[in-house]
């Protein structure tokens, strides 16, 4: 049995199919909330915790986990873990 994370919640791959691990309900169109904050995303479908980046293509909160964490603003310029962490408190301390 594979297992993975998705949005700061366990998940595991059986049976050709994504499972919450606490549930063992399917993952796909049932979005939680991050499993860190607890916020959901944005309408604009941005992670709660960070809304919207200027200048990114996308971008990822890390859901608890600091070193999944990233800022892709082009092919090829992403900044991930603790640097993109300290861009988003940046841009919260900016607003």
């Amino acid at each position: 049995m594979a297992e993975s994370s998705l949005r700061g919640h366990a998940i595991v791959y059986v049976d050709g199919e994504w499972l919450y691990k606490d549930t063992m309900a399917p993952s796909a169109g049932n979005e939680r909330a991050c499993g860190h904050c607890g916020k959901t995303n944005t309408p604009e479908g941005y992670d709660g915790c960070i809304g919207r980046i200027e200048g990114a293509v996308n971008a990822c909160c890390g859901h608890g986990n600091p070193l999944n964490a990233y800022i892709q603003r082009t092919i090829g310029d992403c900044v991930r873990g603790d640097d993109a962490i300290r861009d988003f408190e940046q841009q919260r301390l900016a607003k």
